[in-house]
Order: structure tokens, then sequence, then C-alpha cells
């Protein structure tokens, strides 16, 4: 486990919420890190988007499973129904991933990616897109959290949840 440090310059607007702004490709950063932290609590979804700030990006939804509310009241079928007649993601907004966040009792496997509204996303090539923030749970034991515009993002969750 470690962080992986690059530099991104975010574009911040006078509300406090980050612009839309070119992306360098290459330039972001990485951390791993345990889905319990060394107090045996559970670090979720929520845990980490509370890290982020405000925002108007679209947040493509790209794998879940998991126990909660699924976004927009849909029932878990059909949201692995939507997951493959959509081509494999469902766009959300922030109120709606922060609402599907702090419904979630468990994620054991999850990919979300925040994006412009126009970006297109697919599941095995999200890390080439310009995308501002990703989110991947894995097999209910690790995180692996990227940024490419939400500067000390990462830092703040190494130093929260790193030994």
């Amino acid at each position: 486990m470690g962080a992986y440090i690059f530099q991104a310059r975010p574009g911040v607007s006078e509300r406090g919420d980050v612009e839309k702004l070119e992306l360098a490709p290459l330039l972001m950063r990485s951390v791993v890190f345990p889905m319990f932290s060394s107090m045996d609590s559970p670090v979720g979804l929520a845990d980490i988007l509370r890290r982020v700030p405000e925002n108007n990006w679209k947040w493509v939804l790209l794998d879940f499973d998991g126990v909660g509310t699924m976004p927009r009241g849909m029932t878990f079928q059909k949201l692995e129904e939507e997951l493959i007649d959509r081509e494999g993601w469902v766009d959300l907004n922030w109120m709606e991933v922060k609402a599907f966040s702090e419904s979630l009792q468990r994620e054991i496997d999850m990919r979300i990616v925040a994006v412009d509204w126009d970006a297109y996303v697919q599941f095995d090539t999200f890390i080439d897109s310009d995308f501002y923030v990703a989110i991947e749970a894995r097999d209910s034991g690790e995180w692996e959290v990227w940024e490419r515009a939400v500067e000390g993002f990462v830092g703040s969750l190494a130093d929260a949840y790193l030994p």
C-alpha cells in the first residue's frame, strides 16, 4: 500500500466549487487503503466523499456490489439491469451520489468516476479518461482512489486511513 503523488492544479470558482478544467495526461495522485481503519471501523464511500468539495460533475457508476439503498430508489436487480442496458454505467449528480453513499451499509466492489457531463467513460479504460476523481472498492478489503482535480484529496485520505 502507498500513495503515488503527482500534482494537479484545479480551477476554483468564487463559490469554492471546482470548475471544469483542462487535465494534463498522467497528472494524478492515487492512494490505496484498507476498508477498515485501525480501530476496525469500516471506511465507506460516504467517508471518502465527505472530503470532496460540492461539485456539478457527472458521477458515473460503472460497477457496484454491496448492501444499501440503490440510487433513485432502484432495486439491486434494476441497478444491475441499468448497468448492463446502458453499456455499463449509471450517471448520477452530486446530490444523488451523496445520498447513495449515505445509504450504503457495505461496499464489496465498486467503481465510480467523476467527469464532465459530456464525457464518456468505460469500465476498462476509465483511468485514461479525463476524470476529476475515481473511486474503486475491491473485494470488501481495500479502496483505491485517484484524483486529478481536487488538490489534497488523496493526501487527506492517506493521512486519515493509512497507518
